[in-house]
This record gives C-alpha cells, structure tokens and sequence, in this order.
C-alpha cells in the first residue's frame, strides 16, 4: 500500500514537471500569455465523449473522464496552431 502511494506521487510530480516544461516551451514559441494558457487548460471541460464498441456490435457511447496532461496537451496544440495560423496570414 505505502509503495503504491509513493508512485502515485512520483507520477504526479512527474506530470507537473512535464506540464511546466511544455507551459515554458509554448512560452517561448509563441511569446503568448501563461495567464490566457492558464485560462484555456481550464475552459477544456472534464470529460469527453467516447464511443465503444460491444462483442455483440452493440455501440455505446460514454463520457470519459480525461487527465490533466490531456487538457495541457489541447491547450499547446491550440495555442501552436493559432500561432502557425497567424504566421502564414501575417507574412
């Protein structure tokens, strides 16, 4: 149980680590605000939906719930994507 807990928290300390670096990196590539980054990851609802497929093709759809690297992730992908727009516009 106690070495359970302990890489429950060395992967949460591993997920905050991975989390600033990737907040530094979007930084830096795009010279954006952390606080507009900071409001996007917490825009990104906490659930998605997901469609599953049964043994007897029977679809069901269920709401899933989603980390907060996921959030981190689609918050970087936006920010990227809005910032690559932008350069092709603008030049």
């Amino acid at each position: 149980m106690f070495i359970i807990s302990i890489f429950s928290e060395i992967k949460y300390i591993i997920n905050i680590i991975l989390i600033e670096l990737a907040t530094y990196e979007t930084y830096f590539a795009c010279k954006c605000n952390l606080k507009d980054m900071m409001l996007f990851i917490t825009c990104i609802g906490p659930r998605e939906d997901a469609t599953r497929i049964g043994s007897a093709c029977v679809v069901r759809c269920q709401v899933v719930d989603i980390s907060l690297l996921r959030h981190v992730n689609q918050a970087i992908y936006g920010y990227l994507s809005a910032y690559h727009w932008c350069m092709r516009v603008c030049v």
